[in-house]
């Protein structure tokens, strides 16, 4: 939902590779801060400490995978 964010930055063991379908997100990678949309793509190591923010006005949509699996 717009405004919604993280709780934090956090960070595990592993992989993080994702595609915006819809919306605009704050992605932050450590002191790094990425304002991605539609059609950008992103891949990290989990490693890094990470956290979002939904910048936008509209729920944003997001296929997001993490390998391994962390749920």
């Amino acid at each position: 939902w717009p405004g919604e964010a993280s709780d934090g930055q956090i960070e595990h063991h592993g992989e993080e590779v994702g595609y915006v379908l819809e919306g605009q997100l704050e992605l932050m990678l450590g002191d790094d801060i990425y304002l991605i949309g539609p059609g950008d793509a992103f891949t990290f190591s989990s490693q890094v400490p990470h956290g979002y923010r939904n910048v936008g006005e509209v729920v944003a949509k997001v296929l997001w995978v993490n390998s391994p699996a962390t749920f």
